[in-house]
């Protein structure tokens, strides 16, 4: 084994226990390096390589609760590859977003958006060279979709609510159906959502940009606790074209479950969806809960 020398950067405690509280880079190839995490009102901006603070952000009335970085296209690779972190979304529990932009200097508010409910979690992902999504879910069983063009302040294109009142979603991700770098250079009319819930499964939903409605799949099952959280991570083959994807799930169960997700064969005739879906790894992480599982490299 080789000798590693590991020293502590920093220490930081914020009140909220959240996991979507706290983020940092995914990985190396971020053209800034910073880690964020919610302390209260405030938004706190780390930079890892100093380790200095180099901004409190200061724009929320209630507490933080939930962070994002806002994601992007980089010569085709897609954005949980590369994250250039030069915006970030706070949300905060009296329905506020507020989008952080970074201009090489400083963090300004870039836009800001109200809802009248308590905001649960948050997800952002690209889904074309100029058009991004936010997703939020709220404590009123709200599943809000927003999108963005260009430079465009970001709309509300779908709202919905979980069926069942009893089910609080606690996870998110939205998996664009693009396989090809230049297939990225247009809108891919379906998305793959991907819903973490409070009865310890994970629905799978069509999202149709065309019509902005939504298609149940199936459900991910498996689970005995709630999942605590849901990542993905990338499986390239020959020109950089996507081959499959794995979705990692943590459970408060203490294991962690890996899904592939890939095209429909041809002998899978019978299949409604284009996608297949398989679990093939079950890991026994803990015996109490296991709040979140990131693949390295992403």
């Amino acid at each position: 084994y080789a000798e590693m020398n590991v020293e502590t950067a920093f220490i930081a405690r914020g009140c909220n226990d959240k996991q979507d509280s706290f983020i940092v880079s995914n990985g190396s190839d971020a053209e800034c390096a910073f880690v964020a995490y919610a302390s209260g009102k405030e938004v706190v901006i780390v930079d890892s390589e100093s380790n200095d603070v180099v901004q409190q952000l200061m724009e929320h009335k209630k507490d933080v609760n939930c962070l994002c970085w806002v994601p992007f296209l980089k010569d085709g690779y897609f954005s949980s590859l590369v994250r250039r972190q030069a915006e970030l979304i706070s949300c905060s529990c009296d329905g506020e977003i507020v989008d952080w932009a970074w201009n090489g200097r400083e963090w300004n508010v870039k836009e800001s958006i109200a809802i009248p409910e308590l905001i649960e979690c948050v997800h952002c992902t690209v889904v074309s060279d100029s058009d991004c999504l936010l997703f939020v879910t709220t404590d009123q069983r709200s599943l809000i979709i927003y999108r963005r063009s260009h430079c465009e302040p970001w709309r509300e294109v779908l709202r919905t609510k979980s069926p069942n009142p009893d089910i609080y979603y606690t996870s998110m991700l939205c998996l664009p159906l693009t396989r090809d770098p230049e297939e990225a250079k247009s809108l891919p009319s379906t998305q793959l959502l991907f819903l973490a819930a409070t009865d310890n499964r994970v629905y799978l939903h069509e999202l149709s940009l065309e019509t902005s409605s939504l298609r149940p799949v199936c459900q991910l099952t498996g689970f005995k606790n709630w999942v605590s959280s849901l990542s993905l991570h990338f499986c390239f083959g020959e020109g950089n074209a996507v081959q499959f994807w794995h979705v990692i799930a943590a459970g408060q169960d203490g294991y962690c479950r890996v899904w592939k997700v890939c095209e429909s064969s041809e002998s899978d005739a019978d299949s409604e969806s284009p996608f297949a879906i398989t679990l093939e790894s079950v890991i026994e992480v803990s015996s109490t809960i296991v709040s979140s599982a990131h693949p390295h490299p992403p």
